[in-house]
């Protein structure tokens, strides 16, 4: 089972919330975080999502996405009892 999966993609822009860094704009604690809650095998930073592999008691943050998310895979994986968050900075 897969509880979280922490989409983000690295650019520039987004440097803001790295994984790695531990400066006061990074996410390293978020994911800490997220790994002692939820355990480290439950949790993964990607660059692309294969919704097919997502069954519903899974679920996504969206950390500033810079790609377009496609809503059809995801409103079908919503309704099959998915869970998903988008965090931005807009």
């Amino acid at each position: 089972m897969l509880v979280a999966v922490w989409l983000g993609v690295t650019s520039p822009a987004s440097a803001a919330f790295e994984t790695a860094d531990t400066g006061w704009e990074g996410c390293s604690q978020l994911l800490e975080v997220a790994k002692e809650e939820l355990g480290s095998r439950r949790v993964r930073v990607i660059g692309s999502l294969d919704y097919s592999v997502l069954e519903p008691r899974d679920a996504i943050l969206f950390l500033h996405p810079t790609v377009e998310v496609r809503f059809h895979p995801l409103a079908a994986f919503l309704a099959a009892g998915g869970r998903a968050a988008v965090v931005d900075d807009h």
